[in-house]
């Protein structure tokens, strides 16, 4: 009997240490905002021109308030880990999208804002106690940095 209690007691803290999911993900401080010596339409064009090569299509694209939006797509667990500020779970596949807005007065200079909206399907638990759910993941900047990057390199 005491055995079968010891066992019944490791079994509940096994089950209750598994069965949490993705955790409670906090946001981290990152770098949105990019000013460029462009002008908006040289900007514009450099974020469609990424946004091709990137095999990111375009769902939105406003230009009298200087907004593009790439439509959702998916990404592999690779990425969410590199990418996202993940903890705990076991991601398998995700998606993204971007917002970008231009902003500036001057015909020279140019801010650029991104906004990624990432997700993720994680995979928690044991055995038949496995759940598969979809959770917001916040960015941890570096696809930011690389598409600041990328967008600079394109500006003509």
């Amino acid at each position: 009997m005491k055995r079968f209690f010891k066992f019944s007691i490791l079994l509940c803290c096994v089950f209750i240490l598994s069965c949490g999911g993705a955790g409670e993900i906090s946001k981290p401080k990152i770098k949105t905002t990019e000013s460029y010596d462009a002008t908006k339409e040289q900007l514009w064009s450099a974020i469609i021109v990424m946004l091709g090569d990137w095999n990111f299509p375009i769902k939105t694209i406003e230009k009298a308030s200087w907004l593009i939006q790439s439509d959702r797509v998916t990404i592999d667990s690779d990425d969410i880990y590199n990418y996202c500020a993940v903890e705990g779970g076991e991601y398998k596949s995700g998606r993204l999208s971007f917002t970008f807005y231009l902003t500036g007065e001057d015909s020279s200079k140019t801010n650029m804002k991104i906004t990624a909206d990432f997700d993720g399907t994680f995979k928690s638990g044991i055995g038949e106690y496995t759940t598969t759910d979809v959770t917001a993941l916040y960015s941890n900047g570096k696809y930011e940095q690389e598409i600041f990057e990328a967008v600079k390199r394109r500006i003509k």
